[in-house]
């Protein structure tokens, strides 16, 4: 049970974890844009977040407080829901998570890579908030930190699939990355062996194939993924690793995938990434 006010900046601690409230406890989590409070009575767990908006690039922090008095306002304009049973008494189980479809991240500035080239970007996409009744298998919330907006991805509106859209500037150097904890990074690596120069303008991320992991002082990773293009092929061939490169190769895993697929899976649905070449 969280007793008081516990506030750490990004990187210093972790906000997820296994939680036991007492009988008429309230627990208020703040995260980056997102504030949800949970609360278990004898028969019930109620449960209210909502979102505010946040700059893309404004440092964020978290805090957890029990008794969440000084957030009753969240009960009045946020999103209740009651989840009722024959008694309560399970252990709460919050974790962070990736989002339940790809991500098509744009780049603000087309982004250019020569033939020949092998570059690394480092993106970042929005994370979701989880929380189970660990005993009964029960889901209680299963939010974003940000709200994103809807766009399709395919060859025509016949083929393809509904993702998340967001729009960043991939960085290339590490010492330049934000630590945001309502965000995740992604490094993602592009090997262009055609050629001709490739022109990348948006990229579709399968974050639902990929998993979470605390590297402590930059936040949550995810493994790393290379993409490779020649003209041979008329789709990138994927690699997803098994854990994020250095120095977080050894970073602890915290949350696993919310989808399974092979190699071949991923290079049908996802091969299509990138913006075309240019001559």
């Amino acid at each position: 049970m969280v007793e008081k006010e516990i506030t750490r900046q990004a990187g210093e601690s972790v906000w997820w974890g296994v939680l036991s409230p007492a009988l008429g406890t309230s627990i208020c989590w703040n995260i980056g844009p997102v504030t949800f409070l949970v609360r278990r009575y004898e028969k019930e767990w109620q449960v209210c977040h909502r979102s505010s908006i946040w700059p893309d690039d404004t440092p964020s922090s978290w805090a957890i407080c029990s008794g969440g008095e000084e957030n009753a306002g969240i009960w009045v304009d946020g999103m209740v829901e009651r989840h009722v049973f024959s008694d309560t008494n399970e252990e709460l189980l919050i974790e962070p998570q990736l989002a339940d479809r790809s991500v098509v991240i744009k780049s603000a500035v087309p982004i250019l890579i020569p033939a020949g080239e092998k570059v690394s970007f480092y993106v970042s996409t929005p994370l979701w908030i989880r929380g189970w009744l660990r005993e009964r298998n029960h889901r209680l919330l299963d939010i974003a930190a940000t709200r994103l907006s809807d766009t399709w991805f395919g060859s025509s509106t016949m083929e393809g699939e509904l993702c998340y859209a967001t729009t960043i500037s991939g960085r290339l150097h590490l010492d330049d990355l934000p630590v945001r904890v309502h965000r995740a990074i992604t490094p993602v690596r592009i090997n262009n062996a055609g050629e001709k120069p490739l022109k990348l303008e948006k990229l579709n991320l399968p974050v639902p194939f990929l998993s979470l992991f605390d590297t402590g002082t930059h936040g949550l990773w995810t493994e790393e993924m290379t993409l490779h293009h020649d003209e041979r092929n008329t789709l990138a061939q994927i690699a997803v690793g098994a854990h994020p490169p250095s120095p977080y190769d050894r970073a602890q895993r915290v949350s696993s995938s919310r989808k399974t697929a092979d190699k071949s899976i991923l290079n049908k649905t996802f091969g299509a990434l990138f913006g075309g070449l240019i001559g």
